[in-house]
């Protein structure tokens, strides 16, 4: 009797360390299982985060980048009494008593506008009362449909307060002109950014050209108002002429305008 209780006594023994040892295995697994679980839901949740975050920065630089799009890029949202108009002036630091000054109550920039490639760039200012015509203020004579297309051999003249020397920063003081020349076939020197719309003055040798701050300066042609001061790299460049937008383009668009607006203010 006592030999068979000693064996069932180790025979219990055996079975508790196999249960105790089989539990610890699935405490472990339990454990490692928990673990992993932890793991996997913590990098979800930095991923998650991670995400957010990077949403939230990509929405933040869209919205940036419209409303500086809005604000200072494009010209037509900006209220017609922030423009002021002089016409017969000369010296910009000097009242020489022959100045008409006008507040501008309508402003329209042509619908197809693209700033980012400059196509199209036109804009009409209306002002607020009539201008008195003189001897220093007269109108533009604009091309029609019947002017002969411009060649090599036309000669242009552009006028402005612009740069009048590369990398300076200062503006000219008075009103300058200089005569250019038409230059065809423009796209071979400005690859892939010259549109229809486009046309380009300037001199085979450089050492004349419009400048930053010509900007909107007219391109008299054959006494045609035959451009409109755009674009360029850099001035007075013999291998990049100035670009300008070509007015004949926007005959039309220009006398709808000119006849809906009579029309509305009849």
């Amino acid at each position: 009797m006592a030999t068979l209780e000693l064996h069932v006594f180790e025979l219990n023994v055996t079975i508790t360390t196999v249960s105790v040892f089989f539990a610890l295995i699935i405490n472990s697994l339990i454990f490692t299982t928990t673990l992993f679980n932890t793991v996997i839901f913590t990098t979800t949740i930095i991923l998650f985060i991670t995400c957010i975050c990077f949403v939230i920065s990509v929405i933040s630089v869209i919205l940036t980048i419209f409303i500086i799009d809005l604000i200072f890029i494009h010209p037509h949202n900006h209220p017609a009494h922030l423009f002021t108009v002089v016409l017969s002036e000369h010296n910009l630091h000097q009242e020489e008593g022959f100045e008409q000054r006008f507040n501008v109550s309508k402003v329209i920039v042509y619908y197809l506008y693209n700033y980012r490639t400059f196509d199209n760039d036109l804009m009409l200012v209306k002002l607020d009362r009539p201008a008195e015509l003189n001897s220093r203020v007269q109108p533009v004579t604009m091309p029609t449909e019947s002017t002969p297309e411009m060649d090599r051999s036309t000669g242009c003249s552009v006028s402005g307060w612009g740069l009048t020397r590369v990398y300076n920063q200062f503006l000219s003081p008075v009103l300058r002109v200089v005569a250019v020349e038409f230059i065809p076939n423009c796209k071979y020197y400005y690859w892939f950014r010259i549109t229809d719309n486009m046309i380009c003055a300037g001199s085979r040798f450089g050492g004349k050209d419009s400048c930053q701050g010509d900007s909107g300066g007219p391109l008299i042609c054959n006494n045609k108002f035959e451009g409109i001061v755009s674009w360029g790299i850099s001035c007075a460049h013999a291998y990049y002429p100035g670009v300008y937008t070509k007015v004949r383009n926007y005959l039309d668009w220009i006398n709808w305008v000119v006849q809906y607006d009579a029309i509305t203010q009849a």
